[in-house]
């Protein structure tokens, strides 16, 4: 039951590990997505 509650949360916040791991990478490409968008 715990195992499908997880998945199932994984499945709506697929890069909730990534950003924990990488949150100053993900920013930092959001910056520059957001920088490109704005060109």
């Amino acid at each position: 039951m715990k195992i499908v509650l997880i998945q199932q949360f994984s499945l709506h916040t697929p890069d909730l590990i990534f950003f924990k791991k990488n949150s100053f990478t993900f920013l930092r490409v959001i910056l520059v997505y957001l920088v490109a968008d704005c060109r």
